[in-house]
């Protein structure tokens, strides 16, 4: 009896889908122990291309703010 699509693409995807929710709460607790509000990490995993990136943004905005710095960094560490 052959596997619906549905469940074969749930299948091949369920690694991927666990791995993002493991990084999404580490994320989320990270966020949290800085002292942000919950819908920070919402909000920034919406508008920042890079998940990397949002980790070096997270620890950028509890210090000076310095937009070249920002731009600078999000730029190398995005481009690896």
């Amino acid at each position: 009896m052959p596997r619906s699509a549905r469940a074969v693409a749930f299948q091949a995807s369920t690694p991927v889908m666990l791995g993002f929710l493991i990084l999404g709460v580490g994320y989320g607790l990270y966020m949290h122990n800085l002292g942000f509000s919950w819908w920070y990490p919402p909000l920034m995993a919406a508008t920042i291309f890079g998940g990397s990136v949002e980790f070096v943004i997270a620890t950028m905005l509890t210090q000076h703010f310095a937009p070249l710095t920002v731009l600078v960094i999000t730029f190398v560490v995005g481009f690896r």
